[in-house]
């Protein structure tokens, strides 16, 4: 495993702030101590690791030569995970006017290339080999939501820029860090992901940006700190429903890395996380009304292209006749996109009562 003192060796002073200390010494005092890693995992996370500090120092290299630019227009989609988020994310993806992070760029930003160039294509091939190499260490990635080396992708994957990032809590059982999220000032962590934003549309024309992550629950005022224009969408469904899947699914990822894995842990953790996240959520959406907006998941299955329309009119995004045909023949042409990849999971399985958890996420 890594140690601290071999990652400031290794990057010297080349990582800019000095934001990411505490939180990689507790992220690697955790997995040392708590995780009970196989041989995939203890490899898995340590290229992880090393290849996010590797990219936060060529971003810092870059961040130090321009300036940081805050965009006109950023909208966030939000939810509790397996909410139907990533259902909404595509639909409005099929804006034009929309700008979303891709996989390869998230994944493999550096070095600077010119697209469709030799060199963009060697970085797109050797994305498509690291995806390769995920699905099958992780047969069920899929499950977690539609993803490819070219379609956007979450949030997610850009915050271990800061090292502040939930990807590591699927990953292992590392309570310790696990906690430490829960009261950590994700300001920093929205630093570089403004950054980041900044860098990967360097030399295109402004458009509104379009972001996705179930983790903004709990962090929209460190969101707005950092873009002032953020606009944020929350869908809302079952939480019993969201909380029993993404349970089943960080055990299904866990179980690929660790050589034990505990559901009762898992259960815990997730409803105490999600709640407190839908609590830091209200408080916001109490102060900055205006700001969010809330759809029902079954009535974005039902009739998602009205759902879009009351989106565009809520926050005064410009509608026209041909994006509305762009979404009717999407639903028309891809009902798997509103049809739930079924996998088998129970709350019980993880130690979670219906009713606790209907009381304690029904917010």
């Amino acid at each position: 495993m890594l140690e601290i003192k071999d990652i400031n060796l290794k990057f010297g002073d080349t990582l800019g702030e000095e934001d990411y200390i505490e939180p990689l010494t507790i992220l690697l005092d955790s997995l040392k101590k708590e995780a009970n890693l196989n041989l995939y995992g203890r490899l898995g996370v340590k290229y992880q690791i090393t290849h996010q500090l590797r990219m936060r120092s060529s971003l810092y290299a870059y961040s130090k030569n321009n300036i940081s630019i805050d965009p006109k227009e950023t909208l966030f989609v939000t939810g509790l995970p397996r909410s139907g988020t990533t259902f909404l994310f595509h639909l409005l993806g099929l804006d034009e006017n929309h700008r979303s992070p891709l996989f390869w760029e998230i994944r493999n930003p550096f070095p600077e290339v010119n697209k469709d160039t030799f060199k963009w294509k060697n970085k797109l091939r050797r994305t498509k080999l690291e995806f390769k190499v995920m699905k099958k260490v992780i047969p069920e990635i899929d499950l977690l939501h539609e993803m490819g080396p070219e379609l956007p992708e979450e949030c997610l994957l850009i915050h271990p820029l800061s090292v502040r990032s939930l990807s590591y809590i699927y990953m292992a059982n590392i309570p310790t860090y696990g906690e430490y999220l829960k009261e950590s000032d994700f300001k920093s962590a929205f630093l570089w992901h403004k950054r980041f934003i900044n860098f990967i549309s360097r030399n295109e024309e402004e458009r509104r940006w379009l972001f996705k992550d179930p983790n903004h629950l709990r962090h929209m005022r460190e969101i707005s700190e950092c873009y002032r224009s953020a606009k944020f969408l929350r869908v809302k469904r079952d939480p019993k429903e969201s909380l029993a899947s993404i349970c089943s699914l960080t055990y299904k990822v866990r179980k690929s890395f660790s050589n034990e894995v505990s559901k009762d842990q898992i259960g815990n953790f997730m409803l105490s996380y999600w709640e407190d996240a839908l609590i830091k959520y209200h408080q916001f959406k109490q102060e900055n009304p205006n700001r969010v907006y809330e759809v029902n998941f079954e009535d974005l299955i039902k009739d998602p292209v009205s759902i879009i329309e009351s989106i565009y009119k809520e926050f005064n995004f410009e509608w026209d006749s041909n994006l509305k045909h762009k979404l009717v023949k999407e639903v028309e042409n891809h009902t798997e996109f509103s049809n739930t990849k079924k996998h088998i999971y129970s709350l019980n399985d993880f130690g979670l009562d219906e009713e606790e958890v209907e009381k304690r996420l029904s917010i």
